[in-house]
């Protein structure tokens, strides 16, 4: 009886590296999806919006020269005179008007002081008709004069950018990049400026000489 019962086979002992190859693998995988889990994502490229806007630094690029017209104030601050002056601009409309800002604030500075020295263009900017042109405020503490003066400065812009650029048609002056009600303190300019040529001392001359002729 005893010599018909089964025998059971015995089991092989498993092996201890094919133990520890095992475990070894599984740490792997865990310390990989740790990693992957924990990993910053990668950064998603973001779509560039095509604008007019640029910022006024234009060390770089293209360069052409142009001819400009430049209102100036006289020494008295009686009125504006007109310059003609070339420039070295960009090729951009933006760079253009940049280029006429700062070649007025440079005249300014060094002849009638309307504006004080080291203006600052921060950004032009244009849309449709209308030229954004964007000026540091640090003007502000060192600007001279009252409402006249300050009209001419605004006009003395104004009117430089309305013509030597015929398809701006209304200029929006920002401070600091930000709308404000005044210019320094008199001023408003809360709304988009279109050309006034009344301020220049040449057409006024031409004005009056035609209503005298006029009136003889």
């Amino acid at each position: 009886m005893k010599d018909n019962i089964p025998l059971r086979k015995k089991r092989k002992p498993r092996s201890l590296w094919r133990f520890f190859v095992n475990w070894k693998f599984i740490g792997v995988l865990a310390l990989l999806g740790v990693t992957l889990w924990f990993s910053p994502s990668p950064d998603i490229e973001k779509p560039i919006l095509v604008t007019q806007r640029i910022s006024m630094d234009p060390a770089s690029g293209l360069r052409t020269e142009t001819a400009i017209s430049l209102f100036v104030a006289d020494k008295n601050h009686t009125g504006l005179s007109r310059l003609e002056k070339m420039i070295d601009t960009g090729e951009t409309v933006e760079e253009k008007i940049y280029g006429a800002l700062k070649a007025l604030f440079d005249e300014e500075a060094a002849s009638s002081s309307l504006f004080p020295e080291e203006m600052v263009v921060r950004e032009v900017f244009v849309y449709d008709t209308t030229a954004v042109v964007s000026l540091d405020g640090d003007f502000r503490r060192k600007f001279k004069g009252g409402v006249w003066t300050e009209l001419l400065a605004v006009y003395s812009l104004v009117n430089t950018v309305s013509e030597n650029f015929g398809e701006i048609n209304g200029i929006r002056i920002l401070i600091d990049d930000k709308e404000t009600d005044f210019f320094v303190d008199h001023v408003d300019i809360t709304r988009a400026f279109e050309s006034d040529f009344s301020f220049v001392l040449e057409e006024k001359a031409t004005e009056e000489t035609e209503e005298v002729e006029n009136n003889t």
